[in-house]
């Protein structure tokens, strides 16, 4: 988690949810245009390898976007994130 956390910024908001899942909050983003910069970060510094007891390996993980404009409950938030993080598969 410190490794995707690190990629974020000071004020965004990271938790484990699952196993190998993580919920990102973004405060503030002034648009929508900076989601992919995120993402990008994001996915930077999930493909880098890890090496764990003298082995490296590649972390397998996945991320789904949802922006919220207020309407949206936490639960239909994470809801909605599921399916996008399955919708490529």
């Amino acid at each position: 988690m410190q490794r995707l956390r690190s990629s974020l910024r000071v004020d965004d908001t990271i938790a484990r949810v699952g196993t190998r899942e993580f919920v990102v909050v973004c405060n503030d983003l002034s648009s929508g245009e900076d989601v992919p910069r995120i993402v990008e970060r994001l996915l930077e510094t999930k493909q880098r390898r890890l090496t764990i007891v003298g082995d490296e390996t590649q972390p397998i993980s996945r991320i789904g976007v949802v922006l919220d404009e207020g309407s949206l409950d936490p639960h239909q938030l994470l809801e909605r994130a599921y399916a996008a993080m399955l919708a490529d598969e």
